[in-house]
């Protein structure tokens, strides 16, 4: 179902009154555990803005685009 959003661009109204879909907000998880950037083979990439563990519930996101 996310690929008939995918050719969408714009910016995300987080006013919008229209909800859209639900959205797990969390780390992928790799042999039962979830990533964390710290010890992975990737820790000294930059991640700006992104916490060293993505840790979430599931957010109920607004449709409309601008």
């Amino acid at each position: 179902m996310a690929r008939a959003f995918m050719p969408l661009s714009g910016t995300l109204d987080a006013n919008a009154r229209t909800t859209g879909f639900w959205m797990l907000f969390g780390s992928a998880h790799i042999d039962g555990q979830p990533f964390v950037w710290s010890p992975s083979p990737w820790s000294s990439w930059s991640h700006p803005d992104v916490p060293d563990v993505l840790d979430g519930t599931f957010t109920h996101l607004p449709l409309h685009l601008r």
